[in-house]
């Protein structure tokens, strides 16, 4: 081979390298955001009292209460369940 062929492959596998290391440290970075997210509204939820909402709710003295109940748990679900998902990936 050439000197000049090999200065190419060098210089293309090394900016494939550098892709791939840049893409892997952005992946962990969202990850890492994105867990730090989940956990911080998780513990904001978690300060509200739930099982108040649906007491009253099912008492009849807000009729708001079950809708903002029913709300927040299929929240936490959700957000539970994207945690999951983003933890299998990783």
């Amino acid at each position: 081979m050439k000197l000049n062929v090999r200065i190419t492959l060098i210089v293309g596998l090394l900016l494939v390298v550098v892709r791939a290391v840049a893409m892997g440290a952005v992946a962990v970075w969202q990850i890492r955001q994105t867990g730090k997210m989940v956990v911080s509204r998780i513990e904001k939820l978690a300060t509200v009292p739930l099982h108040g909402y649906e007491r009253t709710a099912v008492e009849g003295r807000n009729p708001f209460a079950l809708n903002r109940w029913s709300e927040k748990r299929d929240f936490i679900r959700s957000q539970v369940q994207t945690a999951v998902s983003v933890l299998k990936r990783a």
